[in-house]
């Protein structure tokens, strides 16, 4: 993402390189991206004339090649975007294709490559000789431990302040979504007052994220192993489960207790050390070590184990009843009993 962040800053500046590849699994990034070099390479008066958009499944690498060693027709430049290039199935010829036209490129022409998939593997001999001919860059999808921060980093640009623990909600709520993400940020950021530090309660009502019967109350309640409670606020968000909602829950549950059996693993650090090393602030490292002591290793690794077995019932893998608030109260009890199954 630096990477990224350092080619827009040069754009922004006018050091505009003839080729570029940018490919990525995460879209937002791509979007991102594609918005900015449409934005500042060509004015806005001249994107009639200068600015060429191709889709790779209605075009040919020959093609574009030939658009790139035209002259704009107005102005110093011109703009070539090749969306979703990663429909081109690419081979030694298409990249050498590629290679030969950055070896010798018009200087008046910039042409980007856009990839929503990792289109292009480094390593092929071929594809890494073009990747060092052009500006390559592959942008890896965020991890979940790495949310918290990115909706910190997003907020800030977007200029919405977020109270010290929100950033943590909204990942597990929100997941890895990043254009979910930053579109729920934009709302917060429309909803509110100029200045207003968005709370927890903010994120409930303008979100949808109940604090007594959601997935983070719960997590509280199943590491504090409270049965009767945990249970009552199981049965109480399947109520109002939509559907989608069942693989988003599962994920925050199965990465809470994948933080467990880290905390297992590091028990002997402090809190500090701890929150570092798993990518999350210290406030909440007190809940996982509370649950490290009511799931030992053991436990804890067959909680996963039932984890998977019913996203692997979820998605129709010998499950009787497929639907997802049956699995998912199955699941809950699961977890509560894991010491006896």
């Amino acid at each position: 993402m630096e990477e990224l962040k350092e080619i827009l800053k040069n754009i922004k500046a006018g050091n505009v390189a003839p080729v570029y590849i940018i490919q990525s699994q995460e879209n937002f990034y791509i979007d991102q991206a594609d918005d900015f070099f449409c934005k500042y390479i060509i004015p806005e008066e001249e994107k009639s004339f200068c600015e060429t958009i191709l889709y790779a499944k209605d075009t040919s690498i020959p093609e574009v090649i030939g658009f790139a060693r035209q002259m704009p027709m107005f102005g110093e430049r011109q703009l070539i975007v090749v969306r979703e290039s990663q429909n081109f199935t690419m081979n030694e010829d298409l990249a050498n294709q590629i290679a030969q036209y950055a070896d010798n490129p018009l200087d008046s022409t910039t042409l980007v490559f856009f990839a929503k998939d990792n289109w292009l593997n480094t390593k092929l001999k071929y594809i890494k000789g073009l990747s060092q001919k052009v500006k390559f860059l592959e942008i890896a999808k965020l991890r979940d431990y790495q949310m918290p921060k990115w909706f910190a980093d997003r907020s800030k640009f977007l200029g919405v302040q977020l109270n010290h623990d929100v950033p943590a909600l909204l990942s597990d709520f929100l997941g890895t979504d990043l254009a979910r993400g930053n579109a729920e940020l934009i709302k917060l950021k429309n909803a509110l007052p100029k200045g207003h530090s968005v709370t927890g309660k903010d994120i409930e009502y303008y979100i949808g994220i109940s604090n007594q019967f959601n997935i983070f109350e719960l997590k509280k309640c199943l590491a504090m192993r409270n049965i009767e409670r945990s249970m009552m606020i199981a049965k109480v968000m399947v109520d109002g489960m939509k559907p989608g909602d069942f693989p988003p829950k599962i994920a925050v549950l199965s990465t809470f207790f994948i933080q467990i059996m880290m905390v297992h693993g590091q028990a002997n650090d402090n809190d500090t050390t701890l929150a570092s090393n798993l990518g999350l602030r210290s406030f909440a490292i007190p809940e996982l070590r509370m649950a490290a002591r009511n799931f030992p290793m053991k436990v804890c690794s067959k909680v996963i184990s039932e984890i998977r077995d019913i996203m692997a019932k979820s998605r129709g893998d010998g499950a009787i009843s497929q639907n997802p608030e049956d699995l998912f109260i199955e699941l809950i009890y699961r977890i509560l009993n894991a010491h006896l199954l």
